[in-house]
């Protein structure tokens, strides 16, 4: 199984050392939240954007993936009024630039407090979501780049696609190849969703995987069964990466964490 790992585990100062990490542990790709490298991801110039790949890429490490899109803009509301909305697609149509110039092939859309419905009604939230989720795939299919959306649970702030079957649902309605579902081990297990029947049922929809626990905590906790979940992947015959979401705060030891992370990780997901 192809292995990343987001950068939401450390900090940017911290770049070499976790290189030497993913290299001991033959990891080649990693996901990159842009809020954790620059403090307004979508006017940072090309030259910081090349800068920021060509070290990845000079030591054999892939871009696959960018997440945490709309991170510290709590004012971009997909389902608020007018403004916010064009404001909220504006903001994410640049982030699909950035996305491509850093080389991703996919994007996660999560999110959860930037989609809250605002006691719309059901009409009008789906009639909303269509339409603005096709618009963004449109872009997308135009930039070649899968945009995910990922099923978060009430536990995460939100009350829009709270399940990964409520993701499918959307992603059929919008029906653009290149909007998908987003799948992910957190939502499953929290909501107890059955690894293998729901990894088959997103299957067609799906290009890009998040192993997480309940809450983001530290990789592994008893509350997720990873080789089932590694067992499910493998027998749905699903193809793509396999990213580690892990957002580590200040009083984790970040180096330490990712190396018990990404032994267990190898151990139960990469053969």
């Amino acid at each position: 199984m192809k292995i990343a790992i987001s950068n939401l585990a450390w900090d940017h100062s911290e770049d070499s050392k976790v290189l030497k990490l993913l290299q001991k542990y033959n990891i080649n790709a990693i996901e990159i939240a842009a809020s954790k490298i620059w403090q307004d991801p979508v006017e940072v110039t090309d030259a910081k954007i090349n800068k920021c790949k060509n070290f990845w890429k000079k030591n054999g490490i892939e871009i696959v993936a960018t997440t945490s899109l709309l991170f510290g803009h709590p004012e971009l509301q997909i389902f608020a009024d007018r403004k916010a909305k064009n404001e909220t697609f504006s903001y994410l149509s640049k982030m699909i630039e950035l996305s491509v110039k850093l080389g991703a092939k996919a994007m996660v859309f999560g999110s959860p407090k930037n989609r809250v419905t605002n006691g719309k009604s059901k009409k009008e939230v789906e009639k909303i979501s269509i339409e603005f989720f096709g618009k963004i795939s449109k872009i997308a299919r135009k930039r070649n780049i899968y945009f995910g959306i990922e099923p978060n649970p009430p536990l995460y702030g939100t009350d829009f696609i709270n399940t990964t079957d409520e993701a499918i649902k959307l992603v059929k309605k919008v029906n653009n190849s290149n909007f998908c579902v987003h799948l992910d081990t957190s939502t499953m297990t929290i909501n107890q969703e059955n690894y293998l029947k729901t990894i088959i049922q997103a299957l067609p929809y799906t290009h890009h995987y998040h192993i997480s626990e309940p809450g983001l905590k530290p990789i592994p906790t008893e509350e997720t069964d990873h080789k089932k979940v590694s067992n499910a992947l493998k027998n749905s015959g699903y193809k793509d990466w396999v990213s580690i979401e892990m957002p580590l705060g200040p009083d984790i030891k970040h180096l330490e964490q990712i190396e018990k992370t990404l032994k267990f990780v190898n151990e139960v997901y990469a053969h």
